[in-house]
């Protein structure tokens, strides 16, 4: 009996212990007023091979911006969406290492926005 308590608690220990891959994802799941706006700085380390800019925006009225900077500060994705409109994206991008900046800013835009950076 002991024997099986044992070998129960190790198998345990080695379930818990074992490190699990998980997709971490950064960004926006909210309304949009006129003059709302947002930013999130993802930390992309060196492990990390690939991030991924997926998402929905609905607008009904107005405009509003979505912009992704790498870690250099250069602008890799940018679009402007003008009501009435329902833009999505999924878009993949090779990882930098360093600090990756998603945001976005509404011009007199009402609608909803479910944007996020997924690090995989």
């Amino acid at each position: 009996m002991k024997k099986y308590s044992f070998i129960s608690i190790i198998c345990i220990i080695l379930l818990i212990s074992c490190e699990k891959e998980t997709n971490i994802r950064f960004g926006f799941d909210s309304r949009i007023d006129k003059s709302s706006e947002g930013l999130v700085i993802a930390d992309i380390s060196d492990g990390v091979d690939h991030i991924m800019l997926k998402g929905i925006l609905n607008l009904s009225e107005g405009e509003a911006e979505v912009t992704l900077l790498n870690s250099y500060g250069d602008i890799v994705y940018s679009s402007i969406i003008k009501a009435p409109e329902q833009w999505s994206v999924e878009e993949a991008f090779a990882a930098r290492p360093g600090y990756w900046k998603l945001k976005y800013k509404s011009h007199n835009g009402i609608g909803e926005i479910d944007l996020h950076l997924w690090k995989y």
